[in-house]
């Protein structure tokens, strides 16, 4: 073991142990690397949409971006064994790693490599997934009446086991027409007594059982998945329109299909002929090919005149990076569509993941049985 992974090892163990740590860590980074990764959060946080960013990430990223930094320009190569598997079960965090590295690129000019954006996605993940978790909490509210103290237990167990995923907008302790009003309003309601008035009411025992949490679990992602796809439905027969779906394109790389859909999309007015350069620039970054199903190249900058998809599918596959992919997805944002960027790119990824869904759409020949398709 040489010095510098010595100074790596006990910086890894110092970013462990307590957060008094704090300023001695920064002593070890140089000021311009910590303002750099500041910066760049910074940048993510407008791009994505996140909140805030804390303290405790800015450190630690720049730390990890220290030691990357070194490597890069020492010739030392590291190794991820979990690469491919963040990238295609993350696709959304992986990209931000991708964004993330591309900056670091551009600041040292020198590549940085798969496995070392995997790294940075995994220092990001938990606390992007948190984020966006938070910020996407269904409304609920909570029926039950006033019997002793069980009632605030009840909605104390409520909120402590699910802060992350419901926000309580009201208790209600006695059934009147402004409750009514109130939870036919709520994305989620729960009660311990049967609310005939109201179908969607997930009735609980007053003592909150093991089962009762199941259930509130099970109806979190219920909704939450009705949600999504109701959202994403509107956007997908908005963005991807008739002409830009097609069927067997063969052509011989992966620049050839982004010139060739780009190109479609520069005619209909949705890009400039630059965007076109900013998606191979984004795809020499990375790959786009996911699971040896399909391929999303995009840009990471949110420029496009109007946001639109256009998609290939074809009966044969076609290499595209160390893959060989049948379906072929483009999508270009404009900046007011870019909460949406995530869901359009999860949802594109897990649903061309699944075999059997993968099959059904591979067999649709026209726009219509596509959509059909992809939302039965």
């Amino acid at each position: 073991m040489d010095l510098y992974e010595i100074n790596s090892l006990a910086l890894l163990l110092m970013t462990k142990i307590s957060p008094s740590n704090d300023t001695s860590l920064k002593n070890y980074i140089e000021t311009s690397i910590y303002t750099f990764v500041a910066e760049v959060l910074e940048t993510v946080a407008e791009k994505y949409f996140i909140t805030q960013m804390s303290e405790e990430l800015v450190l630690n990223l720049s730390l990890h971006v220290s030691n990357l930094i070194y490597r890069a320009k020492n010739g030392k190569q590291v190794r991820n064994p979990l690469s491919e598997e963040i990238k295609h079960s993350y696709a959304f965090i992986y990209e931000v790693a991708v964004f993330i590295a591309q900056k670091i690129q551009q600041k040292i000019k020198l590549p940085i490599s798969d496995d070392e954006i995997t790294f940075i996605a995994m220092h990001i993940g938990s606390y992007f997934e948190e984020k966006f978790e938070t910020e996407n909490k269904l409304s609920c509210v909570i029926y039950t009446p006033e019997y002793y103290d069980m009632h605030e237990r009840l909605v104390y167990k409520i909120d402590e086991k699910f802060n992350s995923q419901l926000n309580i907008v009201d208790t209600f302790y006695r059934l009147d027409s402004n409750a009514l009003v109130k939870m036919r309003q709520a994305d989620l309601v729960l009660s311990t007594i049967e609310i005939k008035e109201l179908d969607k009411a997930i009735q609980l025992s007053p003592f909150l059982s093991g089962k009762d949490l199941e259930k509130i679990q099970a109806e979190i992602q219920t909704v939450q998945q009705r949600k999504v796809l109701n959202t994403l439905k509107k956007s997908i027969q908005t963005y991807l329109t008739p002409e830009h779906f097609k069927r067997n394109i063969y052509l011989d790389s992966p620049d050839d299909y982004i010139d060739y859909l780009g190109t479609q999309l520069v005619q209909t007015d949705y890009i400039e002929p630059s965007f076109i350069d900013l998606i191979k620039a984004r795809e020499k970054m990375s790959a786009t090919s996911f699971n040896n199903a399909v391929a999303l190249p995009h840009a990471m900058e949110m420029t496009a005149k109007k946001t639109g998809i256009s998609i290939i599918l074809n009966d044969y596959p076609v290499k595209w990076g160390t893959y060989y992919v049948q379906v072929i997805i483009i999508i270009v944002m404009n900046k007011t569509d870019m909460k949406k960027f995530r869901q359009l790119f999860d949802f594109m990824i897990d649903t061309f993941s699944e075999q059997e869904k993968l099959h059904q759409l591979l067999s649709t020949q026209n726009y219509t049985a596509f959509i059909d398709t992809l939302f039965e």
